[in-house]
């Protein structure tokens, strides 16, 4: 009689330590990483919590619960479940913690976006609706647990796009958003502008030249333990970029005119910037690109924070 009930209690043992394992992988893949080590804490003080409960238990207790056979199958079953379900989450934060380091943004560029998160009231309310577009898609993507690929695309990808590309990067990080992969691409091909270059270094951002020539690949980065954009000018259907399922963002509105499609992109959505070459060569050529730099940084910032909000909930 006591073999069959342990039987069957070592039964449920097994489907139950199957169960705590699955959910725990799905569980824990979920979590930053900061929130991983603080789950791993709680869950290590109550297993050892357990385990000596359990030593303790076997010690001094001398009446016949602990001389029962099936009783000490199901306490050895729930103790090695306890170990098996710790192992896994030993194992994945081994891996979590040697792959996974968090990205600290730069203190001028982390004071930069400061300042435009409180300037979204800046943001015309026409505007903003064309942003939600592109938080929705970020949502989605975090929903479905896919990789939200961005790819900006203006004509020459040498401003705007490259700008649009970084500051999403920036956004990606600064909201914890960590699914997220941009890119940059023009309907024709030139070099990343040195004037909006050097606006990006102003607001924080270095710069690498990784490459030389007419048009010069740079590694830039913008947080510490973060990996480096890589940035030159290209069509937008170049190999570096994705090929498919991605979200096309037309930074321009000539850009906007002449890709009314953009081949394997599932989204398109036009969210167009002033170019501030208009005011290369004068007086107020640095003063512009800055404003230019500003503002999409501040609708980055914003369509991102909603997606967060969506993802925090």
């Amino acid at each position: 009689m006591v073999a069959t009930d342990s039987s069957a209690e070592g039964q449920s043992l097994t489907l139950f330590s199957t169960t705590c394992h699955d959910e725990s992988l799905r569980f824990f893949t979920c979590l930053k990483i900061e929130q991983r080590l603080l789950f791993f804490r709680s869950f290590t003080l109550t297993t050892c919590s357990t385990l000596l409960k359990t030593q303790f238990i076997e010690q001094i207790n001398d009446s016949p619960w602990y001389f029962s056979e099936g009783k000490r199958d199901m306490q050895n079953g729930f103790v090695a479940t306890m170990i098996g379900v710790a192992f896994t989450l030993v194992s994945l934060l081994s891996v979590s913690s040697a792959n996974s380091q968090e990205p600290k943004l730069f203190d001028e560029v982390a004071a930069f976006i400061e300042t435009r998160e409180s300037e979204f009231d800046q943001i015309p309310a026409e505007r903003k609706k064309q942003l939600e577009l592109l938080s929705n898609y970020l949502r989605e993507c975090h929903g479905s647990g896919k990789i939200a690929r961005l790819v900006f695309v203006c004509t020459h990808n040498s401003r705007r796009s490259h700008m649009s590309q970084l500051w999403s990067a920036v956004a990606a990080v600064h909201y914890g958003l960590e699914r997220v992969e941009t890119f940059s691409g023009g309907t024709e091909c030139t070099a990343f502008n040195p004037r909006a270059i050097a606006a990006m270094k102003r607001a924080g951002f270095q710069f690498e030249m990784e490459k030389a020539g007419t048009n010069p690949s740079y590694l830039v980065s913008f947080a510490n333990n973060g990996k480096p954009q890589t940035c030159f000018s290209k069509v937008y259907s170049d190999t570096v970029n994705p090929d498919t399922d991605f979200c096309a963002i037309m930074t321009c509105t000539s850009a906007d005119k002449s890709c009314p499609t953009v081949p394997g992109a599932v989204k398109r959505i036009a969210i167009p910037f002033e170019d501030p070459k208009i005011a290369d060569g004068t007086p107020e050529e640095a003063s512009k690109y800055d404003e230019r730099s500003a503002q999409i940084c501040r609708e980055i910032l914003y369509a991102f924070s909603l997606a967060n909000q969506h993802a925090s909930q």
